[in-house]
């Protein structure tokens, strides 16, 4: 169950006064509580991502691996509204397979705070509760897309699982990335009976209202040195009000074979464009129960337009 934001405030005063805390313990308690803080604003949002893939495998390698699941290039474009308890997600999605096949397939998905509406290719399911069974976060996790399993930073930070996965944070120091001054945390992960804890590497701006602005995540199976991926604002909007959020992302995946021999090796490369913006949506009910195909509906409606 979600902790509301208030409760991740009090699990953290309870924390700091069970046990004593370290200089660093409290640097990230304070840091959590910010986060807390700042991204309640993210509570109703309305935004259109648009996500390019590209495979960037050496062609000697990729005929040594023999994989041909493998998607040369992918695309996806995805409307998103969150609004109070309801969300909306609405996504077309098209590849091209290192075979030459191709895929298209369209996604719309609603949460009307009792049933989940999923329908993909025309093909719908009903489920009841929240079904967490598409990508259902915000920007500003995209960062941890690998553990976020809700758009919530905050308790992401403070929880001891997630994703199958065993947690721990550790404040680390503070650094400057691209002339900001950050805030870097460890998070290290694990399931039951692993020795050796992979981990990531988080890096937080105050100046950018708290939002991760880089990400290294580390595989020790493969390599102690070589991250297997970095991830990366590179561009921000901001808003008259002087709220930042992020414009693009950039997740460059090293490959893990060619790590584990050393080399640091491009395997994949994404990019995420964020575009039309809004944190008033103001849809009706049944546009989160209706969650239209875009090939039935078009995807960009204007808030004060809900559908029918």
């Amino acid at each position: 169950m979600q902790l509301p934001c208030f409760n991740v405030y009090t699990l953290l005063v309870l924390l700091a006064t069970a046990v004593p805390a370290t200089a660093a313990d409290q640097r990230l308690s304070a840091l959590i509580s910010k986060v807390a803080a700042q991204e309640q604003r993210y509570r109703n949002l309305e935004f259109h991502r648009h996500w390019s893939y590209q495979l960037k495998l050496p062609e000697p390698l990729l005929k040594q691996r023999k994989d041909t699941n493998l998607f040369r290039e992918l695309q996806r474009d995805t409307h998103y509204v969150y609004q109070n308890r309801f969300y909306a997600i609405q996504a077309r999605i098209s590849g091209v397979q290192v075979t030459g096949d191709k895929t298209k397939i369209e996604v719309g998905i609603g949460y009307d705070g009792q049933q989940t509406r999923f329908v993909e290719n025309g093909v719908v399911s009903l489920l009841q509760g929240k079904e967490l069974i598409y990508q259902h976060r915000k920007p500003h996790v995209f960062l941890l897309d690998r553990l976020a399993e809700e758009p919530s930073l905050a308790e992401l930070l403070t929880s001891p699982t997630a994703r199958g996965y065993f947690l721990s944070m550790k404040y680390e120091a503070e650094e400057n990335v691209k002339g900001l001054n950050c805030h870097r945390i460890r998070i290290e992960t694990w399931v039951k009976g692993q020795k050796r804890h992979d981990y990531s590497r988080l890096w937080l701006a105050p100046e950018r209202n708290w939002i991760p602005i880089r990400e290294e995540g580390y595989a020790l199976g493969y390599s102690e040195t070589i991250p297997l991926q970095i991830s990366e604002v590179t561009d921000w909007h901001q808003f008259a009000d002087g709220i930042w959020f992020p414009h693009k992302i950039r997740d460059v995946i090293h490959d893990e074979q060619s790590a584990a021999d050393g080399k640091t090796i491009i395997g994949n490369q994404s990019e995420t464009t964020l575009t039309e913006i809004s944190f008033s949506p103001s849809y009706d009910r049944k546009y989160f129960q209706d969650v239209p195909l875009p090939a039935e509906k078009p995807d960009r409606r204007s808030p004060k337009q809900p559908a029918e």
